[in-house]
Formats: structure tokens, sequence, C-alpha cells
């Protein structure tokens, strides 16, 4: 058998790098112009590999939404409007989680349970001003929403990014 050199791997592996990252953007929707190879595969394509990866973003979030989620093609379509076609370079999940429950707060039928989970994602993340930059929360946390029929949900998480957050409803 014939052992590799650094001439073998430098006859194209550069280029397909190159094109590799070159496609990537185009999938991610930050590249500003059509690359050869996004050329080659065709706009439709392309929007169509988009489109699947948009929802993959909502079905990597979904897990940490543990009440909305139960509403499904509901809060799918809210999501689909909520995501921006840009993915943060971190943390995409909770990011993501965070920008679909605020867009459910403003509909009537969702409003309750992204409340929760908007609590819920409060409690386990920081960084909640900025959701591109979301990072697990190591403090201790307490704090509350209240639902459209008065009643308040108050959540408590102790020390530690792996601690469990306990949910109480109350009056």
């Amino acid at each position: 058998p014939r052992t590799r050199t650094q001439g073998d791997l430098d006859d194209g592996s550069g280029e397909l790098a190159t094109a590799q990252a070159d496609l990537a953007a185009q999938l991610a929707g930050i590249a500003t112009e059509p690359s050869k190879l996004a050329t080659r595969i065709g706009s439709v394509a392309i929007e169509r590999a988009r489109g699947i990866l948009h929802r993959k973003r909502f079905d990597d979030a979904l897990p940490l939404l543990g009440n909305l989620s139960r509403a499904g093609a509901h809060v799918r379509c809210v999501a689909a409007a909520a995501l921006p076609s840009a993915r943060p370079p971190t943390g995409a999940a909770p990011a993501d989680a965070w920008r679909i429950a605020e867009a459910a707060l403003a509909d009537a039928e969702l409003a309750d349970a992204a409340a929760v989970d908007r609590l819920v994602l409060r409690a386990r993340f920081t960084g909640l001003d900025t959701p591109t930059t979301l990072r697990p929360r190591s403090a201790p946390f307490y704090g509350s929403a209240v639902l459209a029929d008065g009643r308040k949900v108050n959540a408590r998480k102790g020390i530690g990014s792996r601690a469990a957050v306990s949910i109480h409803e109350g009056r």
C-alpha cells in the first residue's frame, strides 16, 4: 500500500474545503452572491435545502419548549415566521427556542404555554436580552410569569447549569 504524503493532500482538498464553505454560506443564507457550485446546483435546490434546514432548526429547539411543543402545527407556523434565516454561530437551539417563545406570546392560543416555556428558558439561560449569545445559567434562579387567567407560575432553579428547574402554579 502507498502512503500518503503532504503533496497528495494538496491535490484539490483545499478547493474542496473552499467549495464546502461556500456552499454552507449559501445554505445558511449569509453568502452575498452565489458561488460557482451553488449556481451549478441551482437556486431551486438551494432554496429547498434552506427550507429543510429552517424546519430542522425548529425541530432542534422543540425539546426546549415543553409546553409549546404540544401545540403541533400551530406553533410550527409561528416558528417559521419567528426564526431568521441566518443561524446563530453557537447555541442555536436555545436562541431559536427563545425567539419562538417570544413570538408565541403574541398568539392568544399559545400565550400561556409560551409564558411558561419562556420562564423555563430564563431559568436555564443567561444573555436573553441578546438571544444570539445565550449561555447556560450557573447561578440560582427564581422568577415568575402571569398567565392570561391571572394565575401566577413560579420557577426555581438551584446552583449549577445542570440543576433542575421546578415549576409551581398558584392563584
